[in-house]
């Protein structure tokens, strides 16, 4: 079986792999610590 990408596919998968360099790998770190914050639900009541 042949399971090399077709030339579209490997466009995609470049896309994705830049998509997660930019945008999603850098927003970790910064996720990560507010969620350790804790909770951001808390109800004010006047």
């Amino acid at each position: 079986m042949d399971f090399s990408m077709s030339e579209k596919q490997g466009e995609w998968l470049d896309r994705v792999q830049s998509l997660m360099a930019k945008d999603v790998r850098p927003a970790v770190p910064p996720y990560k610590q507010q969620d350790a914050e804790g909770d951001c639900w808390i109800v004010i009541r006047h």
